[in-house]
């Protein structure tokens, strides 16, 4: 093993429980709330999914789901379980997008950068101000500060 990748499995290791932290974070931002699910919004986010290319990065389950719980004759997802494992879903197919990338970016760049009041304040202001920094450190790798 080189030099190189050992450094990498380190800085992955290091970085692996902000990730979780940052994707937890994302979750909450993006996906809709711990609420009854409608089934309207479950059609929406397949047709969303098909249209920007996020199906082809879901796994088959996640698919089958996706489709079987848009064409049921429910008009509301109450069950706890099947609401998170939908939200987990929606936010993959915003992770698809720039918004998604780019809130997720900020998100794991004020994690790791360990500037904890500063992350208050940012998301008490709003996902906007979360979209504009991501969108920054998308756009210029060189501020990131994680690998």
């Amino acid at each position: 093993m080189t030099l190189l990748t050992r450094l990498s499995i380190l800085a992955m290791q290091k970085y692996a429980k902000a990730r979780e932290a940052a994707w937890r974070l994302t979750v909450e931002l993006l996906a809709p709330g711990p609420y009854p699910v409608p089934r309207v919004a479950v059609q929406r986010l397949l047709r969303r999914a098909l249209r920007n290319g996020a199906w082809r990065t879901l796994a088959s389950e996640q698919r089958a789901l996706l489709v079987a719980a848009a064409r049921a004759p429910v008009t509301v997802y109450q069950s706890a379980f099947l609401v998170e494992i939908l939200r987990n879903i929606w936010v993959m197919v915003e992770m698809a997008t720039v918004r998604g990338r780019a809130v997720y970016a900020a998100i794991l760049h004020l994690l790791v950068s360990e500037t904890k009041r500063l992350f208050t304040q940012l998301l008490e202001k709003g996902l906007d101000v979360l979209l504009a920094i991501g969108i920054q450190l998308l756009d210029n790798p060189w501020l990131r500060t994680w690998p």
